[in-house]
Formats: C-alpha cells, structure tokens, sequence
C-alpha cells in the first residue's frame, strides 16, 4: 500500500512542541500528536478540506480541493417533499385562505427543484422527448441525439419564448430526418401536445437557424412503412419502390415525398387500393393522390408494369 500512497508531509516528523501536561517532547505521527514521556494524546485526527488523490500506475497526481458532485434535477425532483393535497391532519378540508397559501408553496417549490429556468427547461425537454420516443418506437440513441440536439439549441438561445414542448418535437423529428429514419411529421405531431402548425414553424426554424444538413426525402423510402401500415404483400411493396425510384430520378415530378410515395402504393395495388385508407396513412389528401397518379399515368418517362394493366 505504501507504494500507492504519497508520504504525508507530517509523518514521523520530530517534536516541535512541548507536551501542556508534563512539558515532555511531542511527537507527530502521521494525522496523531502525542507526548513520549506521559502519553497524551494532543490533536487526534485534524479537519481538512484537502482531498489527496492515489498514486496510479503513470505517476502521481496532484492535490487538490473537490467540491461535491452536485445532484441532479431529477434526483432533487425525487428526493423532495411534495406537499399534499388541501386537508389538515384529520381529513377535513382547508378553508380558502389556506389552500391558496398551499398552491404558492408548491409553486415555490416546483421552482426549486432546479437552479435555473435553463435547467427546468431542459428537464421537461427530456421528458416530452422521452415521451416522443416511446410514442414513435424510436431507440435509446435517437433519443440521446435529440436531447443532444435541444442542449445545442438551448446554448444558442433558440429555446428563449417558444414552447419546450414545441422545441422538443422539433428536435426529435430532426434528428429522424437525419439520420434518416422514415417517420412523418404528422406522426409526431400526432404524438405531441402542441398545434401541428406552431411545432412545424419551430421545426423550419431550427433548422434554419442551427444550419442543420437535413438532406432530402425519398419517395422509396417511405414505402415500407406505408407497406407495412397497409399489409401489403412484399411483391407489391417491391413494385412500388421500383415505381418510387424512378419518380425520384425523374424531374417532372416535383410534389412532396409523401404523396409520391403514396401514389405508388395507390397505382402498385390497383385496382383494389382504397386511396382513402393509403392517404390517411400518409397524412395527405385523396385527391392529392389521384392527381399525382394522373401525372405518373401522362407521363413518358415512368416505365412500370402497374402502369400497362
């Protein structure tokens, strides 16, 4: 152990003192000073806020002076006292004037639970993104990018008088465009608390302001999670996705991913396809599908064997 430790700087050093007893010399060993003639023992284990580090095996570090790990806010939010509901110890319930008295404490002591507003917001960020997540069936790291993306947007004072609810499905549909993940904006807001409009101004916003790559959408890529919400067969879905890509290649069709992906799905299952059920799984309109099937059916450069029946 000695090869680990540091020397105390007060071990084993010679009497400086004399013993208040009998006057005989004073011995200092280690964190202990005792007299050596009668044995008494002066100062036994001294305060100090100096915290040594150990030895390891690329040297020895430094001293220094720690503070406490500070606790977190959800942990300060779990280990608080919440003050109850508006009775008195015998389940009579309180007079007026009292249970206002109540909600101020509580207001008070929401507002404790954390050191700044930066904080709470960030906390209920979590929360609303944690929500999302579960809401969407997106994983753990889809959702540590989020959280990752709204600290990045709260340290560039985007958060500042817009809604953290907002913020957050901003943050958590961003971070699906991203990296690419086939989820509407409607489904998150679907899932979300806030008007569909208000989180979809955030979200252009947050990308304009933060610079955020967000590439472009494909059509193909949408059509398995169409397929999947319609049970389609596989054979179809693949006749669908040949017929999205080369949409996606062609420049006289220029609409919206969605309703591109949807019109395959609509013109792959012919003529059995409700087109009703296919645009509400893709948050668009009917009419929006059969105008883009009668483009795709006008049009010379879309080659598919759906388009020969």
């Amino acid at each position: 152990m000695s090869d680990f430790l540091p020397d105390s700087p007060t071990d084993h050093q010679p009497a400086t003192e004399a013993c208040p007893d009998c006057g005989g010399p004073v011995h200092t060993d280690g964190s202990e000073q005792y007299c050596r003639v009668c044995g008494l023992i002066i100062e036994d284990q001294p305060i100090t806020t100096e915290i040594r580090a150990l030895y390891d095996h690329s040297g020895p570090q430094s001293s220094t002076t720690q503070r406490a790990k500070q606790p977190t806010a959800a942990h300060r939010e779990q280990t608080l006292t919440e003050i109850g509901d508006n009775f008195d110890a015998t389940g009579s319930p309180l007079d007026s004037r009292k249970r206002k008295r109540l909600v101020r404490l509580r207001r008070e002591q929401r507002r404790a639970y954390y050191q700044s507003e930066q904080e709470r917001s960030r906390t209920i960020a979590t929360r609303e993104i944690d929500r999302l997540i579960g809401a969407l069936g997106l994983t753990t790291e889809t959702r540590d990018q989020a959280i990752d993306l709204f600290d990045r947007a709260q340290s560039e004072q985007f958060v500042n008088g817009r809604s953290v609810e907002s913020v957050a499905a901003a943050c958590v549909y961003a971070t699906c465009r991203l990296n690419k993940i086939s989820r509407l904006f409607d489904e998150v807001a679907r899932a979300t608390s806030v008007p569909k409009q208000d989180a979809q101004t955030v979200y252009s916003r947050l990308v304009r302001d933060l610079s955020l790559p967000i590439p472009p959408r494909h059509p193909q890529n949408l059509i398995p999670r169409l397929a999947t919400g319609l049970g389609i067969s596989m054979e179809t879905e693949s006749a669908a996705t040949e017929l999205a890509a080369q949409l996606d290649n062609s420049s006289a069709f220029t609409d919206p991913a969605a309703s591109l992906a949807a019109s395959c799905i609509s013109l792959a299952t012919s003529p059995s396809a409700d087109d009703t059920e296919i645009a509400a799984l893709a948050s668009i309109s009917a009419r929006t599908i059969r105008r883009v099937r009668s483009q795709i059916d006008e049009s010379d450069q879309i080659h598919h064997p759906a388009l020969d029946e």
